[in-house]
């Protein structure tokens, strides 16, 4: 289970915290990470760009495992 939580809002963007509460791989449970999302677009297009621009708008344990697989 992923949650979120929002952290703040500035210059467009929404600062939110995601982290698993559960996963099926422990090492990912009760790690965050810390991304950046576009306010102007729907949900699914500000995910697919903060992902698909390589983790520019992001940062923390979790988002490390996303990006080295670990």
């Amino acid at each position: 289970m992923l949650q979120y939580k929002i952290l703040n809002k500035e210059n467009g963007r929404c600062k939110i915290e995601s982290s698993f509460v559960k996963n099926l791989d422990p090492l990912w449970e009760n790690k965050s990470m810390t991304c950046y999302y576009d306010n102007t677009l729907e949900i699914n297009k500000s995910l697919l760009e903060v992902f698909t621009d390589e983790g520019a708008n992001c940062e923390g344990p979790l988002f490390a495992l996303f990006v080295g697989g670990k």
